[in-house]
């Protein structure tokens, strides 16, 4: 049956109904809105849903919420479960014996494209526990004990770019206390905490290190060192990720006096940090850009969000108006257009940013701007991956899973 029977036939069920013509033209902008060809695939499994509700003599209205819903199971349950269980197959294919690693334009012109990374390591470890992988599995167990042998030595705790074996062929700040690795293994070792007390005491430390790094106007630097806690070099992603990881280890039982006084001194920062268009860049005077504006979304929406509410709603409202706008779903760029004013084609990492921004900004995975992202994450799969984002992807997917799933469950005890 082609996309046009749907239409009529879906109208026809709301026929049936004794509503308003416009209650009945609203009804139908939501069935149809953006996706008429995902609901000509799964069109028995609507008609039925809208029969089911007919019966159980509930608001008409709910017939477009249970159509809506429609998107959750054919994309959501099916298809991108699929694509999260191949993906991770795929990772657990590639795995260097728990280990992981890809180029980026960070990296030293002379890196080979092969090495092993704390960040990839990191995140691919958290991407598959989140996934459903066993912590006992041998990748994983073998990455976690990789990244606990690859903390700075004689430094409190805390990772750099490169694992310690690379430290002399790249003398340089490789070699150094990252944020951002440091935050990357906080957060993977923050899934493992529960059941392994060693790893309990390497995250309390890490904890209390980027606390000690935090500058007294509530930002952190790229660098975790002394120096730079001096320098006074604003990160406004470092920030971002550092509010993150302290927030969620709160959550996990490790609070100090110490780490929310950090939480309120870097959500205040942050929200000074915001551009009237809703944007944040990597420091106030840089142009707003997807990737620091969702990182930063996420943090604040994470540390307090009803307190962090309206910078999160305004954060989350410049994303919609930069999505981009391709057949094949809709994407982000690093903004939607550059200073001319053309087109900024999407990509894979800025879309997975923003997607898991806007779900944890509070917007329903039936949501079009939701619904357009995931419909484009899973065109541009390249057969069982993402490349270098596959880790980052699988994260988004998972929790896109998480939200609709708990948006199910709430929507049936309300009825």
């Amino acid at each position: 049956m082609g996309t046009e029977s749907v239409v009529d036939t879906l109208r026809a069920e709301i026929e049936k109904h004794d509503l308003s013509t416009d209650e009945k033209k609203k009804i139908m902008r939501k069935l149809m809105e953006d996706y008429s060809a995902i609901l000509a695939k799964s069109y028995e499994k609507a008609l039925q849903r809208c029969g089911d509700i007919s019966l159980l003599q509930v608001n008409p209205e709910d017939v477009a919420v249970a159509a809506l819903d429609l998107r959750f199971e054919m994309i959501g349950s099916t298809k991108v479960r699929e694509a999260i269980d191949a993906s991770s197959g795929y990772l657990m294919e590639i795995g260097q014996d728990g280990k992981w690693g890809w180029w980026s334009w960070m990296d030293p012109p002379d890196l080979k494209p092969s090495i092993t990374k704390i960040w990839s390591t990191a995140l691919t470890i958290r991407s598959l526990i989140r996934a459903g992988v066993s912590l006992t599995h041998p990748q994983v167990a073998k990455g976690i004990s990789w990244l606990l042998d690859n903390k700075i030595q004689n430094q409190p705790a805390s990772w750099a770019r490169l694992p310690a074996m690379y430290v002399e062929e790249h003398n340089s700040d490789c070699s150094v206390p990252n944020t951002y690795e440091t935050c990357c293994v906080v957060l993977t070792l923050l899934e493992t905490s529960e059941v392994q007390t060693s790893v309990r005491r390497v995250v309390f430390d890490g904890i209390k290190n980027l606390v000690a790094k935090q500058h007294e106007k509530g930002y952190w630097s790229a660098l975790l060192t002394e120096e730079m806690h001096l320098s006074g070099q604003v990160d406004n992603g470092a920030t971002s990720m550092a509010l993150k990881t302290i927030t969620r280890a709160k959550k996990n039982g490790f609070e100090t006096a110490d780490g929310n006084r950090a939480v309120g001194k870097a959500t205040e920062w942050l929200k000074s940090q915001q551009r009237i268009c809703g944007a944040w860049g990597d420091t106030y005077d840089e142009v707003g850009n997807t990737s620091k504006t969702s990182d930063v979304i996420r943090a604040l929406a994470e540390s307090d969000e009803w307190k962090n509410r309206e910078n999160v709603d305004k954060g989350a409202e410049w994303l919609i108006r930069n999505q981009g706008i391709e057949e094949d779903g809709k994407g982000w760029g690093w903004r939607r257009t550059d200073q001319a004013g053309r087109l900024i084609a999407s990509n894979i990492e800025n879309t997975a940013a923003a997607l898991i921004a806007l779900l944890r900004a509070g917007y329903s995975p039936d949501a079009a701007p939701i619904q357009a992202a995931v419909v484009w994450l899973l065109h541009h799969m390249n057969n069982d991956n993402w490349g270098a984002d596959t880790p980052r992807v699988i994260l988004t997917l998972c929790e896109y899973l998480r939200v609709a799933k708990l948006k199910r469950e709430t929507t049936k005890g309300t009825k």
